[in-house]
């Protein structure tokens, strides 16, 4: 072959990197074919300008590698057409494949990637394919389709299908910006959709594949435009424009639907299970959204060809504007219709009613959502809708976004952005971009971690949350039924926790103590001080359980466990070896004593050696000396696998050992066992709160209710207001989820409360949001070993997510939102009494704050990943200098996939149903 030098189009320079790339240019279709057979990792091959015509496919076996793909292309995009019966056919094992710059004329369903093909890539092509069958197939995982423009169809079949291989739907695509034009209709016939995503057969697998930033325009080959048949199928960002066909999930359950714009269409038809359906515009739609009248239960038997009734499907977040028919289920003879549906927190401004159902819909939750001039509420519930004026106004997109002064700001986080602010309309491609530190890998599907030079790593922080994560909470049989009564309730609710208390435990529990609706004015804290025990109201809003706190100040609900420890035998001794976060296995000297399922307490002396490589033996506040850390800290492991003298344990470490600064005397484990603690106890579906309170924190003040000496346990569905230092959760394996804080009136003084402690390992705090300003919306204490999980959780206000004193290590920040406020993970010097480094082995992942203060502790590291968000750099506190080092940050600026980082470890470590279990 003759190396040439070329001066490529913009659409090769990214593929001029290559070292010692070989490039050719070809001139005929035997040559292309000739010059594929030979290709090696690295080779650009060139089809000249022209208009060539095959009667055979162009056959691609041959493979690349991630760092020198094999590049074909036309040597000028659009200039090299390819006609005929043929075209190119990527076949097992070939992989790291792009083509690039053609177009297409050929016959369909000649252009395909066949299964066992990897990380193939279609990108700047034109495809105009005669007859009937579709103009490009795709079967292979981790494949691109990518800027493609695909036009002018009259004939049956699609422009382009995902299929797969047995069952397998392929998997890991990403199939984005490209241009869907002009399929005319094939008189009402079944098999012209433009992108169809899967098979019936295929339905059940899980593709966990992307399909963003596409355009669809003037598609009317049937009357799917879109039809998804598989499973884990995320499809967000397209923009659909008169097209009369409609974006069906057809078969298929847990895909995500999101940010997309529907104009002039029949809009989005629902079937299946689990899906989430958010965050979408529509408007001028016939219908906007119609929730599928299942004809088959797929999960009970039925064929996978049924129209499988929809179950457990939430609709929220959406802008619809008026379109003739809004929120719909049509008739169909002995229909099953939907089951368990959420329709929240939706938009509908104008056109015909807001909901029209005419299927059975058993256990459907409408609630929060806004009408303004529509024709009526129609099948929508009273109980289920707000009506008032949206101040909705065209925009220079052609959009109606929310205004400034509309009364549904303060709940639209999740309304969609404006068409170009989605990026609906991009030229350029907006890659899925991984972080350096967590990223997946393609092949397998699993999370991949870079580690530091010394073995440290991002910690797997799934294991937070109720019995270790991914299991879900319960919901326990009322035993008691209390009503309001007039003047102090404290002592009628007590009594009742203390009679559940006496009963036997059945599998755990006891029983639910059940707060009819109605108002509790309690003038002293409920104690729940026995295992399996349950508090539940009627609900959080103004219908349900209030919980007023009267009297004097207190704690209103406190969950108290008296736990004792005892150890057994004499402690042995880490080896004298680093330990890195994250690291879930360790040698010790001697592990004889040992055994598969021990609980071992593994103990770190604060030595004076660490404290000061730690910079932390100089704390002088107004003269005196402060002790930063004193003692020992501790974590408690149990051990699931041993092997001579290492051993493996259930929950990776949160912190790293170095004996350098550890020994003598060294870390220590012991085996222990314990008593007293609690487990099996929650709170739910209520609302609890005290008149306004201007305090300063060292003032006597009321706070919601604290869970301590509590091994799994949780708070759900509560709302809280104007408590002080409100929630406090020092147990462990505790999912605090769906609770809403909110102040009237600041605490005063310049130290700040903590509306949020997290102060216990394996703690999840999933979708918390609060609203006060002068506060630190979440905080950890002293010596505190996570891990600890922010997830979803949303601040408004001027405040910050901010750990609070003496190392802390393990905190997860997830696609969290502080728009006025900050997330710190810093050294807090000498502030309170020598609060000195706060946090080690944090992660800010995916985040949204006005602000970061991202400090690296010495021998530690934090990082902050795929946030944004002004970056922010300080001194000690009461010092002017030097600066302190920076923490790492990673993807700034950039959102990075996964979305949520803890959501991905649960998936990796348990699967799915991992995610379904906790609401997901």
């Amino acid at each position: 072959m003759k190396k040439c030098l070329l001066i490529l189009s913009s659409a090769l320079l990214l593929h001029t990197s290559r070292s010692s790339a070989t490039q050719i240019i070809v001139a005929s279709i035997p040559a292309l074919q000739t010059a594929i057979d030979h290709a090696s990792p690295g080779d650009t091959i060139l089809l000249a300008g022209g208009a060539y015509t095959t009667a055979e496919n162009i056959v691609i076996t041959r493979s690349g590698t991630k760092a020198h793909p094999i590049f074909i292309a036309a040597q000028h995009p659009g200039t090299a057409s390819i006609s005929g019966t043929g075209g190119f056919d990527i076949q097992s094992p070939a992989a790291w494949i792009t083509i690039s710059g053609f177009t297409f004329t050929h016959a369909a369903s000649k252009a395909r990637t066949g299964p066992g093909t990897h990380f193939c890539r279609f990108t700047d092509n034109i495809f105009t394919n005669t007859g009937d069958g579709e103009d490009l197939t795709i079967a292979g995982d981790d494949q691109e389709v990518d800027h493609n423009t695909f036009r002018d169809k009259d004939a049956m079949g699609r422009f382009l299908a995902i299929r797969g291989k047995g069952s397998q739907i392929a998997q890991r695509l990403w199939v984005h910006h490209n241009y869907f034009a002009n399929f005319k209709s094939q008189g009402g016939k079944n098999g012209a959709e433009a992108f169809q995503f899967g098979l019936s057969g295929f339905s059940l697998s899980s593709s966990n594949s992307i399909v963003e930033y596409n355009l669809f325009e003037n598609c009317a080959g049937e009357n799917e435009l879109i039809s998804v048949k598989a499973s884990a199928v995320t499809l967000r960002y397209n923009t659909i424009r008169n097209c009369p066909a409609q974006f069906t999930l057809r078969h298929g359950n847990k895909s995500l639907v999101y940010g997309n714009y529907f104009f002039n269409t029949p809009g989005l038809r629902i079937f299946g299970d689990d899906h989430l359906v958010y965050s979408n515009y529509f408007e001028h739609c016939d219908p906007a959204i119609t929730i599928g009248n299942g004809d088959g239960e797929v999960a009970d038997g039925a064929q996978l060809t049924a129209h499988d009734r929809p179950d457990r499907v939430r609709i929220a977040f959406n802008t619809l504007v008026d379109n003739d028919v809004n929120i719909t289920m049509t008739r169909r003879k002995d229909g099953l219709g939907a089951t368990f549906i959420t329709v929240d927190d939706n938009i509908i401004s104008g056109g015909g009613p807001a909901a029209s159902i005419q299927g059975p819909c058993p256990n459907t939750t409408w609630t929060d959502n806004t009408l303004f001039q529509t024709k009526g509420a129609g099948d929508m519930p009273d109980n289920g809708y707000k009506k008032e004026d949206l101040r909705l106004t065209k925009n220079a997109a052609g959009v109606f976004p929310l205004q400034k002064g509309s009364l549904a700001i303060d709940t639209a986080g999740l309304h969609p952005l404006n068409p170009q602010e989605a990026g609906a309309h991009s030229d350029g491609a907006t890659p899925p971009h991984q972080s350096e530190w967590v990223f997946s890998d393609h092949n397998q599907g699993k999370l991949i971690y870079k580690t530091t030079a010394k073995g440290d790593r991002i910690m797997d922080f799934s294991y937070a949350g109720y019995s270790g994560g991914g299991v879900p909470i319960p919901t326990v049989e009322t035993r008691i039924t209390v009503s309001p009564q007039p003047g102090d309730n404290t002592a009628t609710i007590q009594h009742a926790i203390d009679e559940v208390s006496l009963l036997p435990l059945v599998n755990g529990f006891r029983g639910a103590v059940f707060l009819q609706p109605g108002t509790y004015a309690c003038d002293g804290p409920l104690m729940i001080r026995a295992s399996g025990v349950v508090l539940r109201g009627s609900g959080p809003d103004s219908k349900g359980s209030m919980i007023v706190l009267k009297g004097d100040p207190h704690a209103g609900i406190v969950v108290k466990g008296a736990v004792a420890v005892s150890t057994a035998g004499n402690p042995v001794f880490f080896s004298p070896v680093y330990v890195p976060s994250g690291a879930s296995s360790f040698s010790l000297t001697d592990a004889s004593g040992f055994a598969v399922g021990d609980t071992i307490r593994i103990t770190r002396p604060v030595t004076d050696n660490w404290v000061a490589f730690m910079g932390m033996d100089k704390l002088v506040r107004n003269g005196k000396k402060e002790t930063w850390v004193a003692g020992e800290i501790t974590c408690d492991r149990v051990i699931t696998q041993k092997t001579q003298n290492n051993i493996t344990v259930d929950v990776p470490l949160t912190d790293s050992y170095d004996p350098a600064f550890l020994v003598p005397p060294g870390v220590s484990v012991v085996k222990i066992s314990t008593s007293g603690q609690l487990s099996q106890v929650g709170l739910e579906n209520f609302s609890i709160g005290c008149p306004a309170q201007a305090v300063a924190i060292t003032d006597a003040h009321y706070s919601a209710f604290s869970m301590s000496g509590l091994t799994d346990g949780w708070a759900r569905k509560i709302d809280v207001l104007n408590t002080v230092n409100s929630i406090s959760i020092t147990g462990k394996r505790i999912t605090v989820e769906d609770i809403n804080l909110k102040h009237e009136t600041a605490t005063l003084g310049a130290a700040k409360p903590a509306d949020i402690n997290g102060s216990g390992p394996q703690l999840l705090f999933n979708r918390c949001n609060s609203t006060c300003d002068n506060v630190f919306y979440f905080g950890t204490g002293a010596k505190v070993t996570g891990p600890i999980v922010l997830l979803h959780c949303v601040f408004h206000g001027h405040g910050w997510i901010q750990p609070h004193q003496r190392w802390a290590t393990g905190l997860l920040i997830d696609e969290c939102e502080v728009p006025d406020g900050g997330i710190d993970f810093m050294n807090r010097g000498e502030m309170g009494s020598g609060h000195g480094w706060a946090i080690g082995w944090a992660v800010a992942w995916n985040c949204k704050a006005k602000s970061y203060l991202n400090q690296q502790p010495p021998g530690a590291a934090n990082w902050v990943i795929a946030c944004s968000g002004e970056r922010q750099q300080g001194a000690m506190p009461f010092d002017k200098g030097p600066l302190l080092p920076e923490g790492i940050y990673d993807a700034y600026g950039q959102p990075v996939t996964p979305g949520s980082l803890y959501l991905a470890q649960l998936r990796d470590r348990l699967g799915a149903m991992a995610l379904t279990n906790i609401g997901y």
